[in-house]
């Protein structure tokens, strides 16, 4: 059992030797019983994942990476990767798969340019990316198993399986355990560096506080969201460091605050170290640099010309980020676009994307908070909770609820509580509670196999979800195939698209064309049902009677084109959950 500080030693067995005990049969039975189900819950949670990854088209993050790291593998070249403000590892470890499988089936081009590469990446090919998502189903199954290590270690086996079964269901995390990006693997390992860190408030030592500064790093080397990381273990170092006995004064306080900074000094550096190591130790000259990540940086100290000094990527990498932290991103909620956010965006978007089940579970562990113990998992994963929202409702890039997906698994713990023994005798909240999971479960079903666009039943499910969010909530070019059989199925030869991917519909049969922006339409008298209408009353000429217009677009966001005419046009079909596609030449029989 946790101890029920985050100074408290472990029991006296450390010390003292114990007999050991025998292993009855029925101990190894329950043994074997506990690994089957849990090997049942990995093998449901990867199969629906796989499932999904072989469903959804390249997303616009996957298609940004890959073209970069396999770049990397094939020409030595990612491209200033360090300049997207990403770190590396996650997407060289997803690339590295898919570039093992291009290579064995010899379909790497022949070309060492970069536009070689990224028209094959951008050809939809599986072995491009499915090899890169199973790496991502890694990472998920990864996160599965360690929510059941650390609930099983404090509360059982029993409530571990049940708090991997929890997780194993949330739309979210199948999502994008199912998409080659970062969001899982910094998941993963974020929260594999928390149980570490307490690991280390229940037994300190030089040996675990080491193993917390390498853990911070490995989730540092797949977000720069890990800087988080690095201040929950400098709080937790210095309580510990408090809370154990020392002479009386001043003097010892201060000693004790030197020494909590220097051990916190010491796992930056060695976590940042991880994360330079996971961007392939790169370096960048100071003139290649100066106005691009770090503008305000001489290039002369003195008479010392510093033009050429080495920095490393990673450092221009963070700086990059927290720039565009600063500066925001255009973003889309509840009909507004903005480029600063909003602070309720986050709160906005975790409540419609969780299943109401699940929220139902939420709200009613926090009813029953009374009997919470004061344990380091509960004091440390809360208090990381309490800085990641923080940072979330502060925050000016609003374009995920992806962001938030480290919640998930640090509230599932206190979520099982209410189906241990004690929580089970309760007669009131007791049935109240698993009819929620029931709610849950049928919930993460229903959702099968399109996880991204999922939303719960509050605003109508994910047939609403457009008129609230977009972006890779809802839209991230995951549609593009399904577009493809719906026009062959329907018989359409001729479109315009204006979809959230880079990728171009290349279907025998049909003539698709990319909707440009104003600047390079060419002007043409065209008929008024073949017109979208701008806010300025001029317009821009449609060549084709059917558009298909992913949701992003739709809203405005990301687009010079404004779109929101198409509403007045008939909806032909609805596909996937993201593009909406019009015939320009029939009105609209119902309004959106």
């Amino acid at each position: 059992m946790i101890a029920t500080s985050l100074s408290e030693p472990r029991s006296a067995a450390r010390t003292h030797l114990a007999p050991l005990p025998v292993v009855t049969r029925p101990r190894v039975w329950r043994g074997l019983v506990v690994a089957a189900i849990l090997m049942l819950v990995v093998g449901l949670f990867g199969a629906r994942c796989w499932t999904s990854a072989r469903w959804d088209s390249i997303t616009s993050d996957e298609t940004t990476h890959l073209i970069r790291i396999l770049n990397l593998l094939h020409n030595g070249d990612d491209l200033a990767m360090w300049e997207l403000g990403a770190p590396r590892l996650p997407h060289a470890l997803g690339g590295l798969a898919s570039y093992g499988a291009l290579r064995a089936a010899n379909l790497l081009p022949k070309s060492h340019e970069p536009e070689a590469i990224a028209e094959l990446v951008l050809s939809g090919r599986p072995r491009v990316l499915v090899p890169a998502r199973l790496v991502a189903i890694a990472w998920g199954v990864g996160l599965v198993g360690l929510v059941f290590w650390s609930v099983a270690r404090a509360q059982g086996a029993v409530l571990g399986l049940v708090s991997a079964g929890l997780v194993s269901m949330v739309p979210e995390i199948l999502a994008h355990s199912s998409i080659a990006g970062s969001d899982m693997p910094f998941t993963t390992s974020a929260f594999l560096a928390i149980l570490c860190l307490v690991r280390y408030a229940e037994a300190p030592s030089a040996r675990r506080w080491i193993l917390v500064s390498l853990a911070v790093g490995l989730a540092w080397a797949m977000r720069h969201t890990a800087l988080l990381l690095l201040m929950i273990a400098a709080i937790t170092h210095l309580i510990v460091a408090m809370r154990k006995p020392r002479e009386p004064g001043l003097a010892a306080i201060a000693e004790v605050l030197a020494s909590s900074g220097l051990a916190t000094a010491s796992m930056s550096a060695l976590a940042f170290c991880v994360l330079w190591v996971g961007d392939g130790l790169g370096t960048v000259p100071l003139r290649d640099v100066a106005g691009r990540a770090a503008g305000g940086l001489p290039v002369r100290i003195g008479p010392v010309d510093v033009a050429g000094l080495p920095v490393p990527s990673s450092a221009l990498s963070v700086i990059k980020q927290v720039r565009h932290q600063n500066a925001g991103h255009e973003a889309f909620l509840c009909g507004e676009v903005r480029q600063d956010g909003w602070a309720s965006y986050f709160p906005i978007a975790f409540v419609l994307k969780t299943p109401t089940g699940l929220l139902a579970l939420m709200i009613l562990a926090a009813a029953r908070w009374r009997g919470l113990r004061p344990t380091p998992w509960n004091l440390i994963a809360l208090a990381f909770l309490g800085i990641l929202w923080t940072m979330l409702l502060r925050n000016k890039v609003n374009i995920g609820v992806r962001y938030a997906l480290l919640t998930y698994p640090l509230v599932i713990p206190f979520l099982v509580r209410m189906f241990d023994r004690d929580g089970l005798r309760d007669r009131v909240w007791t049935p109240i509670a698993i009819t929620a999971a029931v709610w849950f479960g049928v919930a993460s079903i229903a959702a099968h196999p399109r996880y991204l666009s999922s939303f719960n039943e509050i605003i109508g499910g994910p047939s609403e979800s457009w008129r609230y969010l977009a972006d890779s909530n809802v839209d991230w070019g995951q549609d593009l195939d399904a577009l493809a059989n719906t026009l062959v199925r329907l018989n359409i030869h001729e479109v315009t698209t204006d979809i959230s991917t880079e990728r171009r519909l290349n279907v025998p049969g049909i003539f698709a064309v990319a909707n440009p922006s104003r600047a390079f339409q060419v002007p043409d008298k065209t008929a008024p049902n073949r017109r979208l209408y701008d806010s300025e009353g001029s317009y821009i000429p449609v060549y084709t009677r059917y558009v298909a217009v992913s949701v992003s677009r739709l809203q405005g966001l990301y687009s010079q084109n404004d779109m929101s005419w198409l509403r007045t046009r008939k909806l032909v079909e609805r596909v996937g959950d993201s593009i909406f596609l019009f015939d320009m030449d029939l009105p609209a029989d119902r309004s959106l």
